[in-house]
């Protein structure tokens, strides 16, 4: 039986993750940068655990040129060019993955903490607990007396 403010670290990153891939999707669909579809389907996610079945690293993976659409980079635009390449440029930097995956770190961050402070209030609670009726059954006892 679990104990009070127990919570399953891996179901929480696990949907966490599988939330980040669900959102990267929507906007490679929003901004259509697919020509195709192998980005998209190529996205997949891993949870790797330590000792115990905690929750070590979370591994992302997709196709390589997903990084350059992001960016907005390619065979005619070199990162770090100037802008001037000689001729109207066609790609068009489509952020679909990094502003995303900032983004829901920094949630999986709050998540964690939020988790973690109601898991370690709810443990001092608990450990508490016979401590204060201990201490009430004394004071109780050399009322009566």
């Amino acid at each position: 039986m679990p104990k009070p403010g127990q919570w399953n670290k891996e179901e929480t990153v696990r949907a966490w993750a599988d939330i980040t891939l669900k959102i990267w999707r929507e906007r490679i669909t929003e901004l259509k940068a697919w020509d195709t579809g192998e980005l998209y389907k190529s996205l997949e996610n891993a949870l790797f655990t330590a000792a115990g079945n905690d929750v070590d690293k979370v591994e992302f993976s997709f196709k390589l040129y997903g990084v350059f659409v992001d960016m907005g980079v390619g065979r005619e635009i070199f990162k770090g060019n100037d802008g001037d390449v000689g001729y109207d440029v066609v790609r068009k930097r489509k952020e679909w993955y990094s502003r995303v995956f900032y983004r829901e770190v920094m949630r999986l961050k709050e998540i964690l903490v939020e988790k973690f402070g109601e898991q370690v209030a709810s443990q001092i609670v608990f450990a508490m607990h016979p401590v204060n009726d201990l201490k009430y059954e004394q004071a109780r006892s050399k009322k009566i007396k």
